[in-house]
C-alpha cells in the first residue's frame, strides 16, 4: 500500500519513506530500521527511488486531476491568468 501526500514531497509503502523538501533530491530511508531518518538510502536503492517517484507523481497528478475536475469555473480561469 502506498501513502502519498503533497507536503514538502513524500511516498512510503510500508517501511520505506521517500522524502525531499521543495527543489532537492529525493531521500530514502527504512523507517524499521532509521526511525529518526538518519541514513539516507537513496544512493544505495537507486532504482527504488524511481520506482517510488514514479508512484509519488502518479498520485500528484490524480490529485491535480480532481482538483481540475472539482473547481468552480471562476476559480480555474483566474488560476490561468
Amino acid at each position: 500500500m502506498l501513502t502519498s501526500l503533497v507536503r514538502n514531497q513524500f511516498a512510503y509503502p510500508l517501511s520505506l519513506k521517500l522524502v525531499a523538501a521543495k527543489g532537492e533530491p529525493w531521500e530514502l530511508y527504512d523507517l524499521r530500521t532509521d526511525r529518526a531518518e538518519q541514513h539516507n538510502l537513496a544512493a544505495k536503492m537507486p532504482d527504488k527511488v524511481k520506482e517510488l517517484e514514479l508512484c509519488w507523481q502518479k498520485q500528484v497528478d490524480s490529485y491535480t486531476e480532481l482538483a481540475g475536475k472539482t473547481l468552480p469555473k471562476t476559480k480555474q480561469k483566474q488560476k490561468k491568468q
